[in-house]
């Protein structure tokens, strides 16, 4: 075994913790600039925001241009693959935030791609 555990999910880390502040840093990355792509040359320019958004009615209007990329910030804390971590139930609502604030613990069986059909529990 190595003296150091690289991995996102090793012991220690506090997975909610974590996740929360990837997701607050995900949601603080700005729009910097825009690239926009000329519809009838096919030009590609590049707008800063500001100039963007004085400018959209007229000069960058969407009949003229479309948006081929946003130039963003970077975030402050680099995304991990606790940012991918993620819990649905069998309806696909999703579970995380109920799953990650529970302080109890928890039993986890995996199925991969199980194929069923839900259906409704009718209690008396």
């Amino acid at each position: 075994m190595p003296h150091i555990d690289f991995r996102p999910f090793r012991e220690g880390v506090n997975v909610a913790e974590t996740k929360e502040k990837e997701d607050e840093a995900m949601a603080n990355v700005q729009v910097l600039a825009f690239k926009l792509k000329d519809k009838s040359s096919g030009e590609l320019i590049e707008v800063s925001y500001s100039d963007y958004l004085a400018g959209i009615s007229s000069q960058y209007s969407p009949e003229k241009y479309e948006v081929a990329e946003q130039i963003k910030s970077d975030p402050e804390i680099e995304a991990t693959k606790i940012s991918d971590f993620e819990f649905l139930d069998a309806e696909g609502n999703d579970m995380t935030d109920d799953f990650l604030q529970d302080p109890g613990y928890k039993l986890l069986l995996v199925g991969h791609k199980l194929k069923y059909d839900v259906e409704p529990i009718l209690v008396k």
